[in-house]
């Protein structure tokens, strides 16, 4: 018999701040959030744009939901969030940076970004 068991991962991402400035002004944030599998393949992806405005400590308060099936197979997985600057349409979005953790490292708390 299977289990009927069913586990989430629920990821808050809450703000930025000292974002760089971007041609002379605060950027226009939006987040992407990866897991990665051990070769670093996409899983699953979810993109949030900010409801700010250009700001360099933007708030988020987005919670992202992740169903799991297999507690001990995706805390082998990575999780990748990225923040990006929206450059509008005709020009092309580039990443701020971001953070790589491993789930089973996963905790609460602050996490420095990385240059991309």
């Amino acid at each position: 018999m299977q289990s009927s068991e069913h586990y989430c991962l629920k990821l808050l991402v809450k703000d930025c701040f000292d974002l760089p400035s971007i041609e002379g002004r605060a950027p226009e944030s939006y987040v992407k959030v990866y897991i990665r599998d051990e070769s670093g393949n996409n899983i699953k992806h979810t993109k949030q744009k900010t409801t700010t405005e250009y700001s360099h400590n933007p708030v988020f308060n987005k919670v992202f939901y992740y169903d799991l099936e297999d507690i001990p197979s995706f805390m082998e997985k990575e999780i990748e969030i990225s923040v990006w600057n929206y450059s509008g349409i005709s020009a092309s979005n580039f990443m701020i940076g971001r953070v790589l953790l491993p789930l089973k490292e996963a905790s609460e708390g602050y996490l420095e970004l990385l240059s991309p």
